[in-house]
Protein backbone atom coordinates (compact mmCIF):
# COMPACT_ATOMS: atom_id res chain seq x y z
CA UNK A 1 0.00 0.00 0.00
CA UNK A 2 1.06 3.46 -0.80
CA UNK A 3 0.55 6.34 2.17
CA UNK A 4 0.74 9.62 1.51
CA UNK A 5 3.67 11.35 3.68
CA UNK A 6 4.26 14.96 4.63
CA UNK A 7 7.27 16.69 2.43
CA UNK A 8 5.29 14.18 -0.46
CA UNK A 9 7.22 10.72 0.36
CA UNK A 10 5.29 7.82 -0.48
CA UNK A 11 6.43 4.84 2.00
CA UNK A 12 6.13 1.64 0.26
CA UNK A 13 6.18 -1.24 2.37
CA UNK A 14 7.53 -3.37 -0.12
CA UNK A 15 10.51 -1.33 -0.35
CA UNK A 16 10.72 0.00 3.97
CA UNK A 17 11.66 3.07 2.27
CA UNK A 18 10.21 6.41 1.79
CA UNK A 19 10.33 7.30 -2.46
CA UNK A 20 10.42 11.02 -3.20
CA UNK A 21 8.49 12.95 -5.73
CA UNK A 22 12.27 13.25 -7.91
CA UNK A 23 12.93 9.67 -7.16
CA UNK A 24 9.58 8.72 -8.72
CA UNK A 25 9.99 11.46 -11.68
CA UNK A 26 13.74 9.86 -12.01
CA UNK A 27 12.38 6.70 -12.32
CA UNK A 28 10.50 7.52 -15.89
CA UNK A 29 12.75 10.39 -16.92
CA UNK A 30 14.71 7.76 -19.79
CA UNK A 31 12.54 8.23 -22.94
CA UNK A 32 12.59 3.44 -22.47
CA UNK A 33 11.69 3.79 -19.62
CA UNK A 34 8.20 6.05 -20.21
CA UNK A 35 7.96 4.26 -23.22
CA UNK A 36 7.69 1.40 -21.41
CA UNK A 37 5.28 2.93 -18.47
CA UNK A 38 2.96 3.75 -20.91
CA UNK A 39 2.63 0.85 -22.91
CA UNK A 40 2.36 -0.53 -19.32
CA UNK A 41 -0.20 1.82 -18.68
CA UNK A 42 -2.51 1.21 -21.87
CA UNK A 43 -2.20 -2.10 -23.16
CA UNK A 44 -0.13 -4.14 -20.33
CA UNK A 45 2.03 -6.80 -21.49
CA UNK A 46 4.50 -10.28 -20.58
CA UNK A 47 7.73 -9.77 -21.00
CA UNK A 48 8.19 -11.50 -24.27
CA UNK A 49 5.46 -8.70 -25.47
CA UNK A 50 7.26 -5.78 -24.26
CA UNK A 51 10.61 -6.13 -25.09
CA UNK A 52 10.37 -6.39 -28.54
CA UNK A 53 8.01 -2.81 -28.69
CA UNK A 54 11.04 -0.98 -26.57
CA UNK A 55 14.08 -2.34 -28.73
CA UNK A 56 16.56 -2.91 -25.68
CA UNK A 57 18.07 -5.46 -24.89
CA UNK A 58 16.39 -7.85 -22.10
CA UNK A 59 19.23 -7.06 -19.18
CA UNK A 60 17.99 -3.17 -19.68
CA UNK A 61 14.44 -4.54 -20.01
CA UNK A 62 14.84 -5.65 -16.72
CA UNK A 63 16.66 -3.06 -14.96
CA UNK A 64 13.86 -0.69 -15.77
CA UNK A 65 10.90 -2.82 -14.87
CA UNK A 66 12.71 -3.27 -11.45
CA UNK A 67 12.64 0.41 -10.76
CA UNK A 68 9.67 0.74 -12.18
CA UNK A 69 8.23 -2.15 -9.81
CA UNK A 70 10.52 -0.44 -6.93
CA UNK A 71 8.65 2.66 -6.80
CA UNK A 72 5.60 0.92 -6.83
CA UNK A 73 4.45 1.85 -10.06
CA UNK A 74 3.69 -1.43 -11.52
CA UNK A 75 2.83 -4.95 -10.58
CA UNK A 76 3.05 -8.39 -12.29
CA UNK A 77 -0.74 -10.02 -12.31
CA UNK A 78 -1.50 -13.88 -13.61
CA UNK A 79 2.17 -13.27 -15.99
CA UNK A 80 0.99 -9.93 -17.15
CA UNK A 81 2.06 -6.31 -16.07
CA UNK A 82 -0.04 -3.62 -14.87
CA UNK A 83 -0.17 -0.75 -13.07
CA UNK A 84 -1.05 -0.55 -9.40
CA UNK A 85 -3.04 2.00 -8.36
CA UNK A 86 -0.16 4.28 -7.47
CA UNK A 87 1.29 3.65 -10.81
CA UNK A 88 -2.71 4.80 -12.23
CA UNK A 89 -2.04 7.74 -10.53
CA UNK A 90 0.86 8.48 -11.67
CA UNK A 91 0.65 7.94 -15.25
CA UNK A 92 -2.47 10.01 -14.74
CA UNK A 93 -0.05 13.10 -13.47
CA UNK A 94 1.79 12.25 -16.32
CA UNK A 95 -0.30 12.98 -18.82
CA UNK A 96 -1.54 16.14 -17.24
CA UNK A 97 2.29 17.25 -16.85
CA UNK A 98 2.26 16.30 -20.32
CA UNK A 99 -0.32 18.49 -22.03
CA UNK A 100 0.96 21.57 -19.51
CA UNK A 101 4.16 21.53 -21.04
CA UNK A 102 2.11 20.91 -24.48
CA UNK A 103 0.15 24.20 -23.94
CA UNK A 104 3.31 26.01 -22.43
CA UNK A 105 4.98 25.46 -25.51
CA UNK A 106 2.19 26.29 -28.18
CA UNK A 107 1.56 29.99 -25.91
CA UNK A 108 5.51 30.27 -26.00
CA UNK A 109 5.95 29.99 -22.13
CA UNK A 110 8.48 27.17 -21.75
CA UNK A 111 10.93 29.44 -18.92
CA UNK A 112 11.96 26.98 -16.67
CA UNK A 113 10.40 29.42 -14.10
CA UNK A 114 6.87 28.95 -15.29
CA UNK A 115 7.22 24.55 -15.30
CA UNK A 116 8.69 24.82 -11.83
CA UNK A 117 5.89 26.83 -10.34
CA UNK A 118 3.13 24.49 -12.45
CA UNK A 119 4.80 21.63 -10.81
CA UNK A 120 5.20 23.00 -7.19
CA UNK A 121 1.76 24.02 -7.66
CA UNK A 122 1.01 20.56 -8.74
CA UNK A 123 2.95 19.01 -5.51
CA UNK A 124 0.83 21.56 -3.14
CA UNK A 125 -2.21 20.21 -4.42
CA UNK A 126 -1.12 16.53 -4.73
CA UNK A 127 -0.15 17.38 -0.61
CA UNK A 128 -3.58 18.53 0.35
Amino acid sequence: MAKIMSGLKIDLKKRGLPISVSEIFRTISNRKSLKLFKIIAIEGGTSESLIPKLGISRKEYYLRMSRLSDAGMIKRKDNKYCLTIFGGVIYGIQLILADAVKRHSADGLTSAVRIDKRLYMLEEKIAH
